[in-house]
């Protein structure tokens, strides 16, 4: 009879290993499974403890509104007559906290509308918030801003806080807004106007393509009124062929094109837009008459200048240049700029260009990096235009320590080259060489032009001194010290008949020397004390705040008036007209 062989389970894991795979497999995933898991939620926990998470400071405008926190409804007062007294909680949408605790957030409500006060879809809006609070100013940029179908939007706002909305459309024109937020929700309406693409073309009387600088304007910016939000203004330069584009140009009110024109025989042109043109997106033809008084024109070649520069043992530098054109007869710049130039030799040519001036006799003095180059005095015909060519040569060093009536030291002390004043801003001093005192009192100036000039030694509080020297290239003159004598002048100024709707600013400077003692706005104040005056004449002036037409008055002191009391009369001051 055969042997039946009966079959005992294996108790071998091996084999039961070799008899099946997949369950070896599938129980080896699973343990790696939720020790991936362990380890990631033990990770999340960690980072979770180490930086909590930190609310939002930046709102959705789809939300629904919401009352302001803190502020009950008028039912939730008459049924609570102490509701005033309790105290708010903050609700989980303005959860955000600072240093002073949760922020309590309000709802701008935003509304657009056109001309017709029909609402306007889909603008975008820009809004940032400004709190100046007791510590330092935080601005804080809220997420843009889309007006729906209705042309409405929501801003959610810290109370308290200060909120700018700008518009940002090719299509409309809105002013800048900026509102005060307060503990309850507001709603602000933006009025826009449709806008419109506006092309130029600029030519000179003799049909000559005009090249040089456009600007468009609202009507208000020349017509004395002070700016406002509400203006418009654009600035751009016509290409070869005189054209030029502006995108963005309000059709509410016209506009005014200004023609800043280089060229000798031709003065800055206005050319008045209307509304019907601007709404016609026409060509806009400008035409520059021929000026009836010629003016010059000065074309100053500064190429030497930066070719000096390559000659540095060190390798070619920038530098400054600074250009001054002097009115001999006049004895007052009528131009004075500051010029950027490189060390790339004369390969690139450094022409300055002055704007248009009268004609008479002129001189020009350029100075800078050591080197100095005056022109002698020649005449500027109407309607020329005239190439100077500046060649530097070694400029005269100037040295002295600058102490008070005992020797102490006047760290900070000016010492300038003086070369008069502006005629149009009498309160500016023209843009010269400057230096000021160290620690020890010294100071030096460098690339002075050779011949007799004047120096300005001053400090606030001290009368100052103009010397007269004469230097001559490359050679260091030494002054010595320089003792500058307390001012003890003191001049009381009494306003009369201001006027509410203006603020004012006030000058104060001696007659021809120096550069303001005092610039500062008057406020409410109708007396205003000035002390450590210099013993000499002054003028003074108070000006709208904005510029404009002023009020002046002199006044003298000396060693027997030190006093001088003296009333201006504001009647007559008007705001800059433009």
């Amino acid at each position: 009879m055969p042997t039946m062989l009966k079959r005992v389970p294996c108790k071998d894991p091996c084999a039961m290993e070799n008899r099946t795979p997949f369950r070896r497999y599938a129980f080896v995933a699973l343990i790696t499974l939720l020790l991936g898991l362990a380890a990631l939620f033990g990770h999340m926990l960690y980072l979770q403890l180490k930086f909590p998470a930190r609310p939002e400071t930046t709102y959705p405008t789809s939300e629904p509104l919401r009352q302001a926190p803190g502020t009950p409804s008028r039912q939730e007062t008459a049924a609570k007559p102490n509701a005033a007294g309790r105290t708010p909680q903050a609700p989980p949408y303005a959860a955000a906290v600072g240093e002073s605790g949760p922020e309590e957030m309000v709802a701008v409500r935003v509304v657009a509308i056109d001309e017709q006060g029909q609402p306007v879809a889909g603008v975008e809006i820009e809004a940032t918030a400004h709190h100046g609070g007791s510590g330092r100013p935080t601005t804080r940029v809220l997420a843009p801003l889309l007006t729906d179908a209705e042309g409405r939007t929501v801003a959610r706002v810290p109370a308290e806080w200060t909120l700018d909305l700008r518009l940002v459309s090719e299509h409309w024109f809105c002013p800048k807004v900026r509102l005060e937020v307060g503990a309850a929700a507001q709603t602000v309406t933006l009025k826009l106007v449709r806008t419109a693409p506006l092309r130029v073309r600029v030519t000179y009387g003799d049909q000559q393509p005009f090249v040089g600088s456009v600007s468009i304007c609202s009507p208000q910016w020349l017509s004395g009124q002070d700016p406002q939000p509400s203006h418009y203004s654009s600035f751009t330069s016509t290409d070869a062929r005189g054209e030029c584009s502006f995108s963005g140009v309000p059709t509410d009110q016209g506009a005014t094109i200004t023609a800043f024109s280089p060229r000798a025989g031709y003065d800055k042109h206005y050319h008045q837009v209307s509304v019907e043109a601007l709404r016609a997106r026409a060509v806009i033809e400008v035409v520059i008459p021929a000026s009836s008084m010629p003016k010059g024109v000065l074309k100053i070649d500064l190429s030497a200048f930066a070719g000096a520069l390559d000659r540095n043992p060190s390798g070619p530098v920038n530098a400054t240049a600074h250009v001054r054109v002097r009115n001999e007869k006049l004895a007052v710049h009528f131009f004075a700029q500051a010029v950027p130039l490189h060390g790339d030799g004369p390969k690139h040519a450094h022409i300055v260009t002055t704007q248009q001036m009268p004609e008479g006799d002129y001189q020009v003095i350029v100075t800078g990096e050591g080197m100095a180059w005056t022109s002698g005095i020649f005449k500027l015909a109407g309607g020329e235009e005239r190439l100077l060519v500046a060649a530097p040569q070694a400029g005269a060093t100037v040295q002295c320590t600058i102490t008070d009536a005992t020797g102490l030291a006047l760290p900070g002390a000016v010492l300038r080259l003086w070369e008069g004043i502006y005629p149009a801003w009498p309160a500016r001093a023209v843009e010269g060489q400057t230096a000021l005192a160290d620690e020890s009192g010294n100071a030096e100036l460098t690339g002075l032009p050779a011949g007799s000039i004047d120096l300005l030694i001053e400090q606030e509080g001290f009368e100052p001194q103009i010397r007269r020297v004469t230097v001559m290239p490359g050679n260091t003159l030494q002054l010595g010290r320089v003792a500058l004598s307390p001012a003890t002048g003191v001049v009381l100024i009494k306003l009369k008949n201001k006027k509410p709707d203006l603020s004012y600013k006030l000058g104060f400077w001696m007659r021809g020397e120096g550069a303001p003692s005092a610039v500062k706005p008057v406020g409410d104040a109708d007396e205003i004390r000035l002390e450590r005056v210099a013993l000499h004449r002054h003028w003074i002036v108070v000006l709208p705040e904005g510029g404009g037409k002023g009020a002046t008055a002199y006044v003298e002191l000396s060693e027997q008036a030190p006093f001088v009391e003296v009333e201006i009369d504001l009647s007559t001051v008007a705001p800059r007209t433009r």
